[in-house]
């Protein structure tokens, strides 16, 4: 796995802890609960997303957050010099982004995330915005463009193939990884790759 790319490294860090929790709460209940592996997949994507920021020498808030006065419930922040991510609110000030993380998007996130964003740029004035998404269908017909929300969006991971249970297996990622289309646009390339926005929202969270 070191050899892959980082963005495929996070990709598959995420799908093997939503099949760890999956069989967990498999194990515990006896059934398998949809809405348990959306919440699972979101939640791991800001920790795995989290941690490779927090690498990269970035301060990073360490868990949801709120940006005082508001109690709209934030992803993630990037963080002042100084300041303790360790903390669940944040004043204005102490703020460098204002960060919404989505491991792919589920309908119409736009609306919902240029609402909130809207609100939070009238408290925090100062701030940047960003939304990260770990990888995203091409031609879906709800995803999120920069052109659309308003703010910058940093895809990490495009694909041509639709979401479902490969994503929660390393083996069966690396097979969609590695496929070569034949047809289509995507002719001769493979199934799933890199956008080059990782390295893109590095430098933006460092500005």
């Amino acid at each position: 796995m070191n050899s892959l790319t980082e963005e495929m490294q996070m990709f598959i860090e995420v799908g093997e802890f939503v099949s760890r929790e999956r069989e967990s709460a498999k194990c515990k209940s006896g059934k398998n609960a949809t809405q348990k592996t959306r919440d699972v997949s979101g939640a791991a994507t800001e920790n795995v997303i989290r941690s490779h920021l927090i690498s990269k020498g970035l301060n990073i808030s360490r868990s949801r957050v709120y940006v005082a006065p508001s109690w709209i419930e934030i992803d993630m922040l990037s963080l002042k010099e100084g300041v303790d991510p360790i903390k669940s609110e944040f004043s204005p000030s102490e703020v460098k982004t204002i960060i919404e993380i989505k491991n792919n998007a589920v309908a119409d996130q736009t609306t919902i995330i240029r609402k909130n964003f809207g609100k939070l740029q009238q408290i925090a004035k100062d701030a940047q915005f960003a939304v990260i998404v770990l990888s995203e269908r091409e031609g879906y017909k709800h995803v999120i463009k920069e052109e659309t929300l308003g703010y910058p969006v940093f895809t990490l991971l495009s694909r041509k193939v639709a979401a479902g249970r490969w994503m929660w297996s390393a083996a069966e990622t690396l097979n969609v990884y590695s496929k070569i289309m034949l047809r289509g646009d995507w002719a001769g390339k493979r199934a799933m790759r890199e956008t080059g926005k990782w390295m893109d929202l590095v430098a933006y969270l460092r500005r």
